[in-house]
């Protein structure tokens, strides 16, 4: 996987977003990539329409707000990066922000994403609604930023998919320049297998036997060797027994992850809704930022 050309940033102004500045500085800085952020001014539908002479005053009053934003995002920009004036590319727009989000990211060509966990909703969860729906959506990779530790391991969690094999490959570029040690976690689903006697019946659990779940995880761990041999790949080899999702948070936890990378489904179109249960309860729980990866060709093409 190459380098990112080009990383997006997007802020809201907010404590989550002046993280997400952080960040983005330091990912382009290790790639000499060109760094681009969005902030966007959400529109509230006007409820005038039968006035149309009071459209224009609206609209000179977004028009007056948006100026004023690109100012007060170039100026944090500029304290939080030690950027001058002229170096920093700030693109405001308006409407709803993930949509706002979503097309700067393909009209930029963006080849990574980096956002705030919150995205600036209110709402008290753990997980903004915005961010996921960006993350639904976007072309490109998508790194989701919560306060992370200065240093620790980076987690790539593979079921050898090809987004999973983008993920490791992306996870190995970010710890190779900033020296961190990757570890590579495959979970084996070991639950008992569902036989149903009829269509309708009730079902019968047959617990897998030991032998042969021994014959999966060395199968596993096989694929991860060869795996990480042939994208040459240094990494500790991480074989799991659980639930994918519960599994990953928990490792991330133990060994004080600093960033846990994750494939998702989806490509173009419609099929960019499907986020995938696993990689979305890995976001929503993390104790640390996650990068979610598509399987993509840089650019935003598909």
């Amino acid at each position: 996987m190459k380098p990112p050309l080009v990383v997006l940033c997007a802020t809201d102004l907010s404590p989550d977003g002046d993280l997400a500045v952080a960040t983005a500085q330091r990912i382009a800085g290790l790639f000499a990539s060109r760094l681009v952020f969005v902030h966007a001014v959400p529109y509230p539908a006007p409820s005038y329409v039968l006035f149309p002479h009071l459209v224009q005053a609206s609209t000179d009053r977004l028009l007056t707000f948006s100026r004023v934003a690109a100012e007060t995002v170039s100026k944090r920009v500029a304290s939080l990066t030690g950027r001058v004036a002229e170096e920093i590319d700030v693109r405001v727009d308006v409407g709803v922000p993930d949509e706002v989000i979503v097309e700067a990211a393909e009209e930029s060509g963006a080849d990574l994403l980096i956002l705030g966990a919150q995205g600036g909703d209110k709402t008290g969860k753990e997980l903004g609604d915005t961010v996921l729906r960006v993350v639904r959506h976007a072309h490109c990779p998508v790194l989701v930023v919560r306060e992370d530790p200065d240093q620790g391991p980076i987690l790539a969690a593979t079921d050898f998919s090809d987004q999973a094999t983008d993920a490791l490959s992306m996870a190995s570029l970010i710890a190779q320049k900033e020296g961190d040690p990757v570890v590579a976690l495959n979970v084996v689903d070991s639950s008992p297998v569902t036989i149903l006697p009829e269509i309708y019946g009730p079902g019968v659990l047959v617990p897998v036997p030991e032998s042969e779940h021994q014959a999966i995880r060395k199968a596993a761990s096989d694929h991860l060797a060869e795996t990480l041999s042939r994208l040459e790949i240094k990494a500790d080899r991480l074989i799991e027994d659980g639930t994918a999702s519960e599994r990953i948070v928990a490792i991330a936890d133990q060994i004080d992850a600093r960033l846990v990378a994750i494939g998702t489904k989806g490509g173009g179109g419609l099929r960019r809704l499907l986020l995938g249960s696993v990689a979305e309860d890995v976001l929503r729980h993390a104790p640390c930022s996650v990068l979610l990866v598509r399987h993509h060709t840089s650019g935003g093409h598909e």
